[in-house]
């Protein structure tokens, strides 16, 4: 455990364990919590110094330590991300890492480019009668008189690096034909290990309308491949 300084006051001593956390010691009980102590909590507008020697911020008004940016810059790619980017590393410094650490990088990724706000949602391993895709992404949509209805937008399949990518072009096919849209028309993505591609579906054909972008040396071009898609929707009925 590192000692990291005291709070405002000098009545807690803050102190950080391995993973990073850190947490609180009373000097007069001697008694530590991992809550920040009542009348110590951060207040919108604080200020906060930097200290490059032992890269952390300080909280001017209390003292307070963290070592993560507490005002970060708004992430204009999924890779400036601080949540998707932890993922992506993960997968770069493990390259054999297991399908279900894709998935959580690629839930990231998706969520990060198909929001919420926008009425897009993704959903992880969401089962359809004979398959089942790593994620879809669902868009909401508002019909006359207020009725809201989900319509699936797009299906992907993840497989783990080295994965052979025919194979997860079939399974993608696969979910595809799953599909509950009326129009029988939906987006697909297939990502295997760090490389993805984006298709369409129609006439029981699948069909490529990307070229293949590998997820942090072409964050850009996925971006925008992104907003193709969003802009350039097909039919649900």
């Amino acid at each position: 455990m590192s000692y990291v300084g005291l709070l405002e006051g000098g009545r807690w001593a803050q102190h950080s364990n391995p993973a990073g956390q850190v947490y609180y010691t009373s000097l007069e009980s001697q008694e530590s919590q991992y809550s920040i102590p009542s009348g110590w909590e951060d207040r919108p507008g604080d200020a906060w110094d930097y200290d490059d020697t032992y890269m952390l911020w300080r909280n001017v008004r209390t003292g307070r330590i963290v070592f993560m940016d507490p005002n970060p810059p708004p992430a204009r790619l999924y890779t400036e991300d601080r949540i998707v980017a932890t993922h992506l590393r993960t997968l770069e410094r493990h390259p054999d890492s297991s399908e279900a650490l894709h998935r959580r990088a690629t839930t990231g990724m998706l969520r990060f480019l198909f929001r919420s706000e926008d009425g897009y949602d993704v959903v992880q391993e969401d089962s359809r009668v004979s398959s089942t895709p790593d994620h879809t992404v669902f868009k909401v949509e508002c019909r006359a008189r207020g009725s809201a209805y989900v319509y699936d937008f797009m299906m992907v399949e993840c497989k783990r690096a080295n994965e052979n990518w025919e194979a997860a072009v079939e399974h993608l096919t696969r979910h595809c034909e799953n599909a509950q849209n009326e129009s029988r028309q939906v987006y697909g993505m297939v990502q295997v290990g760090m490389d993805i591609q984006f298709f369409h579906w129609a006439n029981t054909t699948l069909t490529a309308v990307s070229d293949v972008c590998h997820l942090r040396n072409n964050a850009e071009r996925v971006t925008q491949w992104a907003e193709y898609l969003k802009a350039n929707p097909w039919a649900f009925i």
